[in-house]
């Protein structure tokens, strides 16, 4: 990694870890949105021209995980509610509701990063921004030991432990879902009355697996890393307020002002996105 200015490790730092160890991996590479070196700054660019990759391993994800599963779920709750004849289900119960679990998971996921992505031109990016500099007049004029660099270090090295066990989920998922038949397409192949076990089959699901839950692995990476990138500057902005507003009362007041300017202009977008995040999680409990 290109040594970064200070502030950009202690603002960035989940983000930073988010590149060095999955975007430069092979099996990871880029996405969308990712991090730029030589701006230092998180960028979304939906140009696939220039990375195909990406399209692949979301399309895998979707063809070989996402459809199958979602259809073996559609054919269970028809089952049981009866709304159609009854369909031949040999899916056993405890793996259904496995993919029940991840859907809803699926779900919270895209109700996270969808309204972000959204509002990213109009309003994410430039936040990041105006965020950024606020932070770096606050930690120029605070010395280092008043400044909070101590709750940043101790998030970067959460989000090192959480980006690299999510680096290595891909193949830890399949050494103990694959065994154990607990992909889509297992059922999927049976039904179509090919042998799934056998070896050309079991390594077209074994890889199929790994390429399918690289970019469910790299989604729920950069969710954390966002959350973690929110409580690291809510965390740092506030103890550093608290240390100016104690210097003098005079001075604090006129910093609180300053403050409730700020998260009034905050507000309002992250109440949409908090209400979206509900809606679907609503919607995804009545699942």
């Amino acid at each position: 990694m290109f040594p970064q200015p200070p502030e950009i490790t202690e603002f960035f730092g989940a983000f930073l870890a988010y590149s060095e160890i999955m975007e430069k991996s092979h099996m990871f590479g880029k996405f969308p949105l990712h991090w730029d070196v030589t701006a230092c700054r998180l960028v979304l660019d939906l140009d696939f021209s220039r990375d195909y990759k990406v399209l692949i391993r979301l399309g895998t994800f979707f063809i070989a995980f996402t459809i199958p599963g979602i259809g073996i779920l559609l054919r269970s709750l028809s089952n049981k509610l009866g709304f159609f004849s009854h369909f031949k289900d040999s899916v056993p119960q405890d793996v259904i509701a496995l993919y029940a679990v991840a859907f809803v998971v699926f779900l919270g996921i895209f109700a996270l990063f969808s309204p972000i992505l959204f509002i990213w031109k109009i309003y994410t990016e430039d936040e990041i921004e105006r965020s950024f500099v606020m932070f770096q007049r606050l930690s120029r004029v605070r010395p280092k030991h008043e400044n909070g660099i101590q709750i940043s270090t101790k998030l970067i090295k959460v989000a090192n432990f959480v980006v690299q066990c999510y680096a290595n989920a891909p193949l830890i998922l399949a050494a103990m879902c694959i065994p154990f038949n607990l992909d889509p397409l297992y059922y999927i192949m049976t039904e179509m009355q090919f042998v799934p076990d056998n070896l050309p089959n079991l390594l077209l699901r074994t890889v199929l697996f790994v390429i399918s839950c690289t970019e469910a692995c790299r989604l729920v990476a950069i969710a954390i890393c966002l959350l973690l990138c929110g409580i690291n500057l809510g965390k740092r902005e506030m103890f550093m307020w608290g240390n100016i507003a104690r210097r003098s009362n005079l001075r604090g007041h006129s910093l609180y002002r300053q403050i409730s300017i700020l998260y009034t202009i905050r507000r309002g977008p992250v109440t949409i996105i908090l209400s979206f995040v509900v809606i679907v999680g609503f919607i995804a409990e009545v699942i």
